[in-house]
């Protein structure tokens, strides 16, 4: 009987490794995913892989095999080989209407989830020669159901919306995207930034007045809804989740944070687990158990901090924390410290020596929830600013052996695949000087807005203006821009041309915006006074400069003083001096004459005109004298000619005593007529008569 029994438990042994060897085939539209169990390993056929899988021919792994590289395709992930053997084709006649797509040499009626359809067949990620992607069992942005590549989006679908991976065709735009002609655009401008009905405007409508900030996994972009969503309140009709400090959430028609607590409702109580809530302070009609109130000016608080060396369990201050709850979590609120009693510490805090810490002692390392002397597998890596483990350094950072940098040291000052090396591992790679270290270009080109420092392999953003200048987009030594170039400064450094701007002036030889102070600026050139053919400086601020500028001819409304151009009131009151011909003068200058209004202005005498005037005078007395002699002389002689003068001297004595003055021109104009010396003698005669009647009187 024993013997049988040993036999049969044989066969059952055998029969179960059989039954071990035998292996699932999945249909060739499902992919096997190999699931381990306490004890043997158990495969299943499913559509697709879990999401932290990847797909290789047609089975799914944690990690990709050896000699194949991880890659997504948007909707699934899988491993990729340019050594492994490509899908099976199959030959056009044997795929039938019925099963129109080929896949690894199997005809199918519809492709694998984790594939797309083009040209009848099914493929892991579209070609560049058809690069939308429509969906065509769900809405949206789909990963799902049936999947066919195209060169443009059908009618159906006109819509375009770029994800990470994929352009989708859509048959309408996401609510969270802007509609810009057959695009979906993923954020509004600064002008308009608020997204109402997948339009963008300035000011949200009555309708929807609360500005809601919507996070998708493509964007955040500000919109225009009825009222905040659950877990957020209203302030200043901005949705936030957090009240800003100073301010409570009150509930009635809808969530709001106000700066004042309500009659009905004049109790604050603080709630420190929900610090990152709405529901951190809020107003209630009295505190809740566990809680205290306490006044504080005109506003009851409740709080629940205990006294000093007290911690919180259990709605009570407790000396020591009990078993159960052994941890001590440090709370501050108010600029106090206080403990609860917890049995784990909480987020963002740190058990050392049984107590939940914010930052953990400098020698420590901030590890998950725990203080540890160093960095564990799991999070390996050291933020190094604030002593954190990490899984991996983000982007600000490069890779310092295990530490998370911000900066290279100097015996590893080379930056490359974000790691500090000590050389690229191309000698004659350029490099970029960067806040971080020496980035290895693995170029031969400066990239956009770099040069080359010559004879080096240096990318540089600035030229060393001292030393070196540009030319032709090559930093090199400044010696090599000779005369009569010209050095223009830009925000990269000098730059060597042939000839400056015509907006910018020459000083020597640098082109500048504006001359130096105390120099003038002549024919665009900064010199350091005016001179002929343009001897006068002139301030035209006209020209939005602070320059002086030299002219051959003062402008309008401006008289030139010595070397400069000055208005008409610094000349009269500042200069005390006089205008003629557009010339301030200290006084009148020869042959010019003062007006008498404006009293302040010369002019010049015309002589011509006093010539003309003289000449005028002359042959007028010629004239009179000559019309005198016809009239009174011609006809009598000389003798009645000097009796009738006589006679009227004499009716002039009876009258008023002649006077010297009256000789004096008796004598001037017998000298004007130029008479003869007989006629002389008769006056001097006539001159007696008179002086002697002039005696008898």
């Amino acid at each position: 009987m024993k013997t049988r029994c040993f036999i049969l438990l044989i066969q059952l042994y055998y029969t179960f490794i059989i039954v071990k060897k035998i292996e699932t085939k999945c249909l060739p539209t499902e992919v096997s995913v190999v699931t381990k169990t306490w004890y043997p390993t158990k495969t299943m056929c499913k559509r697709s892989c879990p999401a932290n899988q990847f797909v290789f021919r047609e089975r799914c792994y944690e990690d990709c095999p050896k000699f194949t590289s991880k890659t997504d395709n948007g909707f699934i992930k899988y491993c990729s080989s340019q050594i492994a053997l490509g899908n099976l084709e199959c030959p056009d006649f044997m795929c039938t209407q019925r099963y129109p797509y080929c896949f690894n040499g199997n005809c199918l009626s519809s492709c694998p989830e984790y594939t797309v359809g083009y040209n009848r067949s099914c493929l892991i990620k579209c070609p560049t020669e058809a690069p939308f992607v429509t969906a065509y069992s769900c809405k949206g942005v789909c990963y799902s159901g049936d999947k066919s590549c195209s060169e443009t989006c059908p009618n159906s679908h006109p819509y375009t919306f770029q994800s990470l991976h994929i352009q989708h065709c859509l048959s309408e735009c996401p609510d969270f995207t802007r509609i810009k002609g057959n695009c979906c655009a993923l954020s509004c401008s600064s002008a308009f930034p608020l997204l109402f009905n997948r339009s963008c405007s300035e000011k949200c409508p009555i309708t929807h007045p609360f500005i809601y900030l919507k996070n998708t996994q493509y964007n955040q972009i500000f919109t225009c809804v009825e009222k905040c969503p659950d877990q957020m309140a209203s302030y200043r009709n901005v949705c936030v989740s957090v009240c800003p400090n100073n301010t409570y959430l009150e509930e009635g028609a809808y969530m709001k944070c106000v700066e004042k607590c309500g009659d009905a409702r004049p109790f604050i109580s603080v709630a420190p687990s929900y610090k990152k809530s709405i529901y951190y302070k809020q107003c209630i009609s009295s505190c809740p158990a566990g809680q205290y109130a306490l006044s504080e000016n005109i506003d009851k608080i409740c709080v629940n901090v205990c006294p000093k060396k007290f911690s919180i369990y259990n709605n009570t201050c407790l000396s020591k924390c009990p078993k159960q709850y052994p941890l001590r979590n440090t709370l501050s609120i108010h600029g106090r410290h206080t403990f609860t009693c917890v049995k784990e510490c909480l987020h963002d805090t740190f058990n050392h020596e049984n107590m939940c810490l914010t930052r953990c002692p400098s020698q420590l390392v901030h590890y998950l929830s725990n203080c540890t002397s160093k960095c564990l597998d799991h999070y390996p890596f050291l933020l190094k600013h604030n002593r954190t483990c990490v899984h991996a350094c983000s982007r600000n950072y490069v890779y310092n052996e295990n530490v998370c940098d911000d900066i290279c040291p100097e015996n590893k000052s080379f930056i490359e695949n974000r790691t500090c090396v000590v050389q690229c591992s191309n000698r004659h790679s350029l490099h970029k000087v960067s806040t971080s270290g020496k980035l290895c270009l693995n170029s031969g080109i400066c990239p956009n807005e770099t040069f080359l420092l010559n004879k080096t392999n240096k990318c540089i953003s600035e030229c060393p203006r001292k030393t070196h200048v540009l030319i032709n987009n090559l930093c090199t030594n400044i010696s090599e821009c000779s005369m009569p170039s010209f050095f223009l400064d830009t925000k990269y450094g000098y730059r060597c041309i042939q000839k400056c701007p015509t907006a910018l002036f020459t000083n020597g030889r640098n082109c500048v915006s504006q001359c130096p102070e105390n120099s003038v600026v002549m024919e665009r050139n900064c010199t350091e006074k005016c001179m002929d053919p343009k001897p006068y400086k002139f301030r035209n601020d006209s020209l939005g400069r602070t320059s002086y500028f030299c002219y051959s001819v003062c402008p309008d409304g401006y008289y030139s003083y010595k070397t400069e151009c000055i208005l008409e009131d610094t000349c009269r009151f500042d200069k005390q001096s006089y205008i003629f011909n557009k010339t301030c003068y200290n006084k009148c200058p020869p042959h010019t004459t003062l007006l008498s209004a404006p009293y302040y202005v010369c002019k010049a005498v015309d002589f011509q005109s006093a010539y003309r005037n003289l000449v005028e005078i002359v042959l007028g007395t010629g004239v009179f004298l000559t019309c005198f002699y016809f009239v009174c002389c011609y006809k009598g002689g000389i003798h009645r000619c000097l009796s009738r003068l006589s006679e009227k001297f004499k009716k002039a004595h009876y009258q008023k005593v002649p006077t010297a003055d009256m000789r004096n021109s008796i004598e001037e104009t017998n000298s004007s007529e130029n008479i003869n010396d007989n006629s002389i003698c008769e006056i001097q005669e006539i001159d007696t008569i008179l002086d002697n009647d002039a005696h008898s009187l």
